[in-house]
């Protein structure tokens, strides 16, 4: 189940359109992003000897929608 949440928290960041963004879909985008990192974090930590296949790639798949719509190379072609 938590790897099911983390691919939608992915999903709906990756799935924003950013030209049509409000300050309440950012909030929102943060809000959701907080709590993936704090899972990476506590999974780093707390949980060395529990990790499961399943969330792992959840989390990439999160950090991949996450680098596309706010780190991103897309960006910058598109301002171009």
């Amino acid at each position: 189940r938590l790897a099911w949440l983390v691919y939608l928290v992915g999903t709906v960041v990756g799935g924003r359109l950013t030209y049509t963004s409000t300050d309440e879909h950012d909030a929102m985008d943060g809000e959701l992003s907080c709590r993936v990192f704090q899972l990476i974090s506590l999974m780093d930590t707390g949980l060395p000897r529990c990790s499961n296949e399943k969330i792992e790639l959840a989390i990439l798949w999160f950090l991949d929608q996450f680098r596309k719509t706010y780190v991103g190379d897309q960006l910058q072609r598109t301002s171009k």
